[in-house]
């Protein structure tokens, strides 16, 4: 499991093994609020308290840090989506803003069994998974997926005569 942390002030610190061993990396700041995807891949945070600042990013787990294109303000609070594409954020004056980013939902293909998994992350826009056998005519396929609430992944298993053949997702 992955882990965001931030004492007041100073870094921001993550883990990737439920918190054995902690990581610091460059951001440093008075943080107010601290928000995660669901595979704690992408990161969110705000400078509050008696400081201004702007909401920062990141997609690497923290590596490195952006600041977006929200307005500077004294921040309480930030949220972000499970898949980390809708951030929200309030300010200390009652303002509120959004932010909402095209995702790019990324498939899990494996067997299970003599069957195929096919899974992805959870996105904040819905998807319906398709097939094609020869990547020009597509089709809907009509199975739903099963909500796995352990790693917030969609799953649907496939049995090995309508495993063969190419995958997407398409935004509905």
């Amino acid at each position: 499991m992955r882990l965001v942390a931030a004492p007041n002030p100073g870094h921001v610190y993550t883990s990737t093994n439920s918190g054995v061993m902690w990581v610091s990396n460059s951001a440093s700041s008075y943080w107010k609020s601290l928000a995660s995807s669901a595979d704690g891949n992408k990161l969110v945070a705000v400078i509050g308290g008696s400081m201004e600042g702007p909401i920062v990013t990141s997609t690497n787990l923290g590596i490195s840090w952006m600041a977006g294109n929200a307005p500077v303000s004294y921040w309480f609070s930030v949220t972000a989506s499970a898949d980390g594409n809708k951030l929200a954020a309030v300010a200390f004056n009652g303002g509120i803003y959004r932010s909402y980013l095209t995702p790019t939902p990324h498939l899990n293909l494996t067997t299970s069994n003599t069957n195929l998994a096919v899974s992805w992350l959870i996105p904040s826009t819905n998807f319906v998974l398709q097939q094609s056998s020869d990547l020009i005519s597509w089709s809907n396929i009509t199975n739903p997926p099963v909500l796995n609430l352990t790693n917030l992944n969609n799953e649907l298993y496939l049995s090995p005569k309508n495993s063969n053949g190419f995958f997407r997702l398409v935004a509905q």
